[in-house]
């Protein structure tokens, strides 16, 4: 089975989606019966300039890159349409012009198409008024022509049931690799809390500078470093607000290596994340497998990991900032022993997401 995999970035790009179709397209590349191909744009947003190679192999999955034009936000790419008559299941990955194209012309290309939710284009309060309008008649429109649409997370699930039912619209929660960072944060307590992932707006990465300024207010022993890849936030604005803050014990590392990371990673206990919105929150779930305590915003993909694992902390929107620093200062002045058991219990906690499991249920829905 030919499976086309489209998706608006992809590698060199990094970040939680192109995270997803890595692992997914590698799993299915191991099963004989499957062949799958990445379509993508050839330019990274974050830098248009610069055009990538029309075909590519990547970690052995062939990639097709397409030109595009229009804004990042909906780019336009009426080639695809060109090059469906190869595949025999087309997999379309986010909500975007790819998104309602491909189910619009489905009707002339005749292929099974399935779609997977990502969080939608929700991740941002930008032009908030116009994206509900439009996911209420466009979305809503294109979603009713895919055969399925696959949320990715409660959260997803619960947005998409406004303009989906079953059978076509079903859960399966992303997988997440877990054995990338597996257990290396393991056996010691430190004093240092990390952030990494993609560098961009949604991830309110500001807002985690000044958490942590508070905090040391209180707890000066605890440093942080935000390591990852700029998108629309760059690390000049991030090391600015930590002068702003003045502080001298949080490091801005931009594009680490993994081996890099993975040396951050094991000389820190807990991993922070403030975002404003996310899909399914698979950087926190990284993290745990890693044998990090979770330190997360209160959205509903982070809530549900933390009922769900009972570990980590949530700093809830409407609380006393002084008061939520005060709770997050108690929360992480456990004993050692404590904090390495509660990062034992969240690497165990992680390992329910492996990919072999969700992958095996995309299959079901290709056959």
């Amino acid at each position: 089975m030919k499976i086309a995999h489209v998706v608006r970035q992809y590698h060199p790009s990094v970040g939680g989606m192109e995270d997803v179709v890595a692992n997914l397209v590698k799993y299915q590349n191991e099963q004989t019966q499957y062949q799958p191909t990445v379509i993508t744009l050839d330019r990274l947003f974050r830098n248009s300039a610069d055009k990538l190679p029309k075909n590519e192999v990547v970690e052995g999955i062939p990639v097709i890159r397409l030109p595009y034009s229009g804004s990042s936000r909906y780019p336009i790419c009426l080639s695809v349409f060109s090059l469906m008559k190869d595949f025999d299941v087309i997999h379309v990955h986010g909500v975007d012009f790819f998104y309602d194209f491909l189910a619009l012309t489905k009707f002339i290309h005749k292929k099974k198409i399935i779609a997977s939710t990502h969080g939608g284009f929700f991740h941002t309060p930008y032009a908030a008024g116009l994206k509900k309008v439009f996911f209420n008649t466009v979305t809503g429109i294109t979603s009713a022509l895919y055969d399925k649409v696959v949320a990715c997370s409660d959260n997803d699930f619960a947005i998409f049931s406004q303009i989906a039912a079953a059978p076509r619209l079903v859960l399966v929660e992303n997988g997440v690799n877990v054995e990338k960072f597996e257990n290396v944060a393991l056996g010691h307590a430190q004093s240092q809390i990390v952030y990494f992932g993609r560098w961009s707006v949604n991830k309110g990465l500001p807002e985690l500078i000044e958490l942590i300024a508070q905090l040391q207010k209180i707890k000066p022993e605890f440093s942080l470093v935000i390591a990852g890849r700029p998108y629309d936030v760059d690390a000049q604005k991030l090391n600015d607000l930590v002068s702003q803050n003045g502080l001298t014990n949080i490091q801005i590392i931009e594009s680490p290596s993994n081996e890099q990371l993975k040396s951050i990673i094991a000389s820190s206990s807990y991993f922070a994340c403030l975002s404003h919105h996310e899909g399914f929150g698979l950087a926190a779930i990284e993290a745990m497998s890693a044998g990090l305590i979770p330190i997360l915003s209160a959205i509903p993909p982070f809530e549900k990991i933390q009922r769900e694992s009972q570990l980590g902390f949530i700093l809830k929107d409407k609380a006393e900032v002084k008061e939520q620093i005060n709770s997050l200062a108690q929360f992480i002045s456990s004993d050692k022993s404590e904090v390495i058991q509660q990062k034992e219990k969240a690497a165990e906690f992680a390992k329910q997401y492996s990919w072999t499991n969700v992958a095996k249920k995309y299959m079901e829905l290709y056959e």
